[in-house]
């Protein structure tokens, strides 16, 4: 389903701004896709976003939203927290 991200990105942000540098360009993308992992329900996964997809797979809850890289925390029993760094995507560019 990666095309279809990279149609939304195109349609839902790159298209509809006049970004006036690349440093523009990168910021709202960058945002862009944490919204579309963080906040964006998707119906393919149930009207789930994919970080709570995500990180129920890994057994653990969702984290709380957020920009930029984002320290969770995830479930080994009902009550125990363990702190670990979540994976961000990033698009190349630095």
């Amino acid at each position: 389903q990666i095309e279809r991200f990279w149609r939304s990105l195109k349609y839902e942000e790159v298209y509809l701004r006049s970004y006036e540098s690349m440093a523009e360009a990168r910021e709202g993308i960058r945002k862009y896709i944490e919204f579309y992992n963080q906040k964006r329900p998707h119906q393919s996964l149930g009207y789930r976003t994919p970080d709570e997809v995500y990180w129920q797979a890994k057994g653990g809850g969702t984290p709380s939203l957020g920009l930029g890289p984002v320290n969770t925390q995830t479930r080994d029993k009902p009550g125990l927290l363990k702190n670990r760094e979540k994976p961000v995507l990033t698009m190349g560019c630095t």
